[in-house]
């Protein structure tokens, strides 16, 4: 006799548990998609984006953006930014996608950024701005660096390659 009260309440205690595991299953499903459409929209229609995609399935959740050639990053960037605040209450990871060569990313890495890391650590934006047009002239390519108070936006372009970096930084204050 106890035999079969055991059985009943081990199925009940499965289809329970089956029942909370799928209702959670569905509603972070149901959650993300009604979070991930409207914000996929929103981006797609800022001029410059040719897709967006959004990925919930991490802690942080990733939007990944591809621009169109020659977009005006620090302006898109912030429309973008807009976005996501206004849609999305957690800390979110943007990424931006861009289409650069070989060549153009081994010039950025190896020639550009280090001139934009030494501006950015010496505080020292003038030279930091010469310094990277002067070098822009001498690889033969295009280039436009433009920043505000979170950011520096670097734009390459050449040929129908172009490569876009969105670095982060700080001000520190002397003294």
């Amino acid at each position: 006799m106890p035999r079969i009260r055991i059985i009943p309440a081990m199925i009940a205690l499965i289809l329970t548990f089956g029942v909370l595991l799928g209702g959670t299953y569905v509603y972070r499903n149901y959650d993300n998609y009604s979070l991930s459409q409207p914000l996929s929209q929103q981006v797609k229609a800022i001029p410059s984006v040719n897709s967006v995609s959004v990925d919930f399935s991490t802690s942080t959740p990733v939007v990944t953006v591809d621009l169109k050639a020659n977009a005006d990053l620090q302006t898109v960037y912030g429309k973008i930014s807009n976005v996501i605040t206004r849609l999305l209450s957690t800390p979110v990871s943007l990424i931006i996608n861009d289409h650069a060569s070989q060549s153009l990313r081994h010039t950025y890495d190896s020639l550009i950024r280090p001139i934009i890391f030494t501006g950015i650590a010496a505080g020292d934006f003038v030279s930091m701005f010469r310094s990277f047009h002067q070098e822009v002239v001498l690889s033969h390519i295009q280039g436009t660096i433009t920043m505000n108070g979170q950011n520096i936006f670097v734009s390459l372009s050449q040929g129908n390659k172009y490569l876009y970096d969105v670095i982060p930084f700080t001000l520190h204050n002397a003294g």
